[in-house]
């Protein structure tokens, strides 16, 4: 019985994942490095990690620094939020919008922070009705990309991060 593979790269959680036999797998390997290597030359990223020819049949993880993303990934501070949420992808689940609504209270809030009926309020002008926003808060912050604060909610770094990489993604 063949051996199972997989391949698992994140670039700011734009998720690529190869799975089957490791025969399967190692057909991408080439593929996947030369990939990485054009990444790492358009970001004009010097210090980029060396790719490995040997591929680890793991996870791979690519991590940029928040001071890279900062300068090209900014979020338009002058769009709407309805500029912002037609940027989102078609693929984007109520937690993401949820996520993207926060930020947009809390980049126009005095202290930085949001509520969930402020979110929510954001989304229902649009026209999104989510079915639990409470449940979308908790899962954003199971996953770390909110966290509590003032009695009220505030976007963490892995969460601005992954909100500039949904909506820099072209839908």
């Amino acid at each position: 019985m063949e051996e199972k593979a997989k391949i698992r790269i994140n670039l700011n959680s734009r998720e690529v994942e190869i799975e089957g036999s490791e025969d399967f797998v190692s057909k991408y390997d080439e593929t996947i490095n030369s990939f990485l290597e054009k990444i790492y030359l358009e970001d004009g990223n010097k210090n980029h990690p060396k790719v490995n020819n040997s591929t680890d049949y793991t996870v791979t993880k690519i991590e940029k620094s928040s001071e890279e993303n900062d300068e090209s990934n900014d979020i338009n501070d002058d769009a709407s939020f309805g500029e912002l949420y037609n940027k989102l992808p078609n693929s984007a689940k109520d937690v993401d919008k949820m996520l993207l609504a926060g930020y947009f209270v809390q980049s126009s809030s005095e202290d930085k922070i949001f509520s969930t009926r402020a979110a929510s309020g954001l989304l229902l002008e649009q026209g999104v009705k989510l079915t639990n926003p409470s449940a979308s808060m908790k899962s954003n912050m199971s996953t770390k990309k909110v966290f509590k604060h003032k009695g009220h909610y505030r976007i963490s770094e892995t969460g601005i991060s992954y909100i500039k990489g949904l909506i820099s993604n072209d839908n």
